[in-house]
Formats: C-alpha cells, structure tokens, sequence
C-alpha cells in the first residue's frame, strides 16, 4: 500500500501520518423509524436493532470504543464491510446505522431517511493519510497526499 486514508494508528516507526481532518457520526433510520419518534435518545439507541461496520485487524473502531466506555450496548444484527451500504439498507428496513455525518447528509435526500446526532457524548474522529517512510520523498505520492488533503479541506474537514 503506497497511502492510506484512514483513523487507525498503529504503533510503528516506520508510518508516518498527516491529519487531514475530523469527522462526526450520526445516527441514521427509515423515514418514520420509532425511534426517533421523540427524538433520539440513549435508550431507543440501545432498543433499536443495527447494522454495523465489520471490525478491521482485530481492533475496534472508535464508535465501538466509546460504546464501551459509555456502557451502551448496539443490537447488532447485520454487519457490512463499508459505511456506503448502510444508508442503503437502512432506507428499507427497521435497522438503525451510525455513519459519519457528511455520508448521512450526502445519502440523506436520495434516501429521505432520519438523521440524528448519537444519543451519547463522542469527539470527532481524526483522520490522517498515512503512508510507509520510504515513501516520504516520492514526488507522484507526495502531490496526491498534497490532492487528499486539498480536497478534505475543500469538503470542510479542517
């Protein structure tokens, strides 16, 4: 892998890592789902029934880390390997999908699904371009880092 666009850090000397910006989650239903009949909150987040991204590397991702640390517990009955196929499912069926927000808005006219913020407190998730060491000088993967970054910028992701 030449470059990366991710929120995983790992541990290793030789990857080095630019922040490119924050994204938020929000939580996304079918347009009239209960849950968000009297606005989304803790417990109708915990009632509901999820599809949920698949663990990478057998770590977990920030959401299910601060699930944890919040003691809030998901009803995970469908798992999928990407964020882009939950607006999808979720548009037609009684599952709930927590996605970054600027896919939620993106999704949200074509779908005409319910968008909320998470019924609990989580910052900002940092995502960064990392690539291998060896790659620092490249002069192709250094102006598409440069494009990345122009880009995330472009979108409003300090």
């Amino acid at each position: 892998v030449d470059l990366a666009v991710d929120y995983l850090y790992l541990d290793e000397p030789d990857l080095l890592y630019q922040p490119i910006g924050e994204v938020r989650l929000a939580v996304i239903g079918r347009q009239g789902h209960p849950a968000f009949r009297d606005g989304l909150d803790k417990h109708a987040y915990q009632a509901a029934q999820h599809v949920s991204i698949l663990p990478r590397a057998g770590r977990g991702s920030p959401l299910e880390i601060v699930l944890g640390s919040a003691k809030v517990r998901r009803q995970v009955q469908l798992q999928v390997p990407h964020y882009v196929t939950i607006p999808v499912i979720v548009a037609s069926t009684e599952l709930l999908g927590t996605v970054p927000l600027h896919l939620a808005r993106a999704f949200e006219r074509h779908y005409g699904f319910e968008v909320a913020e998470l019924p609990f407190e989580m910052p900002a998730i940092q995502i960064s371009l990392i690539w291998h060491r060896q790659q620092q000088h490249a002069p192709a993967l250094r102006w598409l880092r440069e494009q990345i970054a122009q880009v995330f910028q472009h979108l409003g992701h300090p």
